[in-house]
């Protein structure tokens, strides 16, 4: 255990309590869409922000995402 290892698990927790803080007055059935965006998001800015390279495997990935939260909406 060093220091870099403890203030990760500190961000970690904080994280967790803001997600919790910032989800709490959305309705229940809205909460796993929002999750599973998040790594579509996530994709796009790593493409953005560190060059990162969008593989068929991502692109599969992504629609497969997409298309899971478009039936459960359905």
């Amino acid at each position: 255990m060093n220091i870099y290892v403890i203030c990760g698990y500190g961000i970690m927790f904080i994280s967790m309590f803001i997600t919790v803080f910032a989800y709490r007055g959305l309705d229940f059935s809205n909460v796993p869409v929002i999750e599973s965006l998040g790594y579509v998001v996530v994709m796009f800015l790593s493409y953005l922000f560190f060059g990162e390279k969008i593989t068929w495997r991502k692109l599969i990935g992504m629609v497969v995402i997409l298309c899971g939260i478009f039936v459960y909406y359905r």
